[in-house]
């Protein structure tokens, strides 16, 4: 007999009402899927928790009896258990049958034939639209409740939903969403999910970097704005020592106002008070840069004029700078994207895996190769532990994270071990033209492990692989070049 319990006034708001029931009183539709036999596991669970997140159902007149749409190996697990009631969800029965019916086409569907992601998120949407949460999705369908959670978010956003349309995975095209309010970034992203999809991760990572810069600009902007003082141009490098846009200001006729040791405060009656915003493409360095943009005209002469070559010479610098400084930021990129692979990696049966143990002797013979007083450094700790956390943590003596995970006991001695030799490898692999002069033949194996493994290469990565490799035949005295000639002409 089923006993009405009190419902949550956000239930009942939406016509729904918890109930105690005796399980072994439910019934099933006559198409029931055939995942639906709860494991021994979740038998043991419910006996020893009780059924956590109640079963929908629905009230079938004609049979007199409740009937589970969401939740049939919970409540087969209760009978199971043999608990005498277990609370549940009554729907009603019609928008119950609607989501049951939903499900059945979405799985059958998928059977029959090969769904595109951008079907099955709609697919799941109707299913929410019914008032399904996304777990209720994700145990009807049998997927993870995070890839549901993750399709009915890229369902919202245009360009993500066009980009399943196209096979970009829910995650994927959920990583899309979260550009919405940046279409150049977004749109630069998905053509890089569509046609270069193994550089997606890295370039995720970047995408959020120039999100954060943009916001920082746009601050910069309205800060400049509420002051009243006119913008005169962004730039993305370095450029405290501006003369000039070339435009609206001739090069050599602007100076930036420290350069010229004026405070902003005193100059804001000067006719050429403006500013630049520099550093654009960083979030952490982008700044206001207060400027004049005829010092000489209005009487700011206190330095001799740099002539043009000079002012080529300073603003090719410039470009370099931010080039090398862009370069870096994309290997950094690139390695969180890699280190995110490998705390997915770190988490299977290591003693199982081949290569493991070669890795970690690489990673010891890496260190003397490079003449390493301390094989173990604090930068390789820090990264052992963003492998397998995902937690970037600055390492000192004082601090010791790892070591506090072997104590007790989050993190087994071996998965400690090879996550260390994993960062001790990944370490030589972040800076542009590390992998060629230092320890390249310790780059190159980690690499050809990586790929063992199963991690796909992104452009950088083959890049860095074939600096290492570059690196090995230097020191071996072979020409690269003769040698793929001679593989070639084989």
């Amino acid at each position: 007999m089923a006993k009405t319990t009190k419902t949550p006034t956000a239930l009942a708001a939406s016509g729904l009402t918890i109930i105690d029931i005796d399980p072994t009183t439910i019934g099933v539709d006559d198409q029931v899927r055939a995942d639906a036999t709860p494991d021994d596991d979740l038998v043991a669970s419910v006996k020893r928790f009780g059924v956590l997140q109640p079963p929908t159902v629905y009230w079938d007149a004609d049979r007199e009896k409740h009937i589970v749409v969401i939740g049939h190996r919970r409540v087969g697990a209760s009978i199971a258990a043999k608990l005498p009631t277990i609370q549940v969800l009554v729907r009603d029965a019609e928008e119950a049958k609607g989501a049951l019916r939903l499900e059945q086409q979405l799985v059958e569907n998928e059977r029959r034939e090969q769904l595109t992601p951008a079907d099955v998120a709609r697919g799941y949407k109707d299913m929410e639209m019914f008032g399904l949460r996304p777990e209720d999705i994700a145990a009807a369908v049998a997927e993870r409740p995070e890839r549901v959670t993750a399709a009915l978010k890229a369902t919202k956003s245009t360009k993500a939903s066009e980009a399943m349309v196209k096979g970009i995975d829910f995650e994927q095209a959920a990583i899309i969403a979260d550009f919405d309010d940046h279409p150049d970034i977004q749109k630069r992203l998905a053509d890089v999910a569509i046609n270069n999809p193994g550089n997606f991760a890295y370039k995720a990572q970047e995408a959020q970097a120039d999100a954060a810069a943009a916001v920082k600009v746009a601050e910069l902007e309205e800060q400049l704005r509420i002051d009243g003082c006119p913008l005169i141009q962004t730039v993305r490098w370095n450029d405290s020592y501006w003369n000039g846009d070339g435009k609206t200001v001739p090069n050599g006729q602007g100076r930036a106002l420290d350069r010229m040791g004026i405070n902003r405060r005193d100059h804001t009656s000067c006719p050429g008070h403006a500013a630049i915003i520099h550093n654009a493409s960083s979030s952490n360095y982008a700044a206001i840069v207060y400027v004049c943009t005829d010092y000489h005209g209005n009487g700011h002469d206190q330095e001799p004029g740099l002539t043009a070559e000079q002012l080529a010479q300073q603003e090719e610098r410039a470009r370099q700078q931010e080039e090398a400084r862009k370069k870096q930021e994309a290997y950094d990129a690139n390695a969180t994207a890699r280190r995110e692979w490998l705390r997915g990696f770190i988490t299977g049966r290591l003693n199982q895996t081949a290569g493991i143990f070669d890795l970690i002797a690489d990673a010891v013979v890496g260190a003397a190769e490079v003449d390493q007083v301390q094989p173990v450094e604090p930068t390789t700790l820090s990264t052992a532990v963003f492998i397998l956390t995902g937690e970037k943590h600055t390492y000192s003596y004082s601090d010791t994270p790892l070591a506090d995970m072997l104590a007790d006991g989050r993190v087994t001695a071996l998965r400690a071990l090879v996550a260390i030799a994993l960062a001790a490898c990944d370490e030589y692999a972040t800076r542009p033209g590390q992998a060629r002069g230092y320890a390249p033949h310790l780059v190159a194996k980690y690499f050809d492990h990586l790929k063992s493994w199963g991690y796909t290469f992104s452009d950088l990565d083959t890049e860095i692989h074939g600096e290492a490799v570059a690196g090995v035949a230097e020191i071996e005295g072979v020409d690269v070049d003769e040698e793929d000639d001679s593989e070639a002409a084989a």
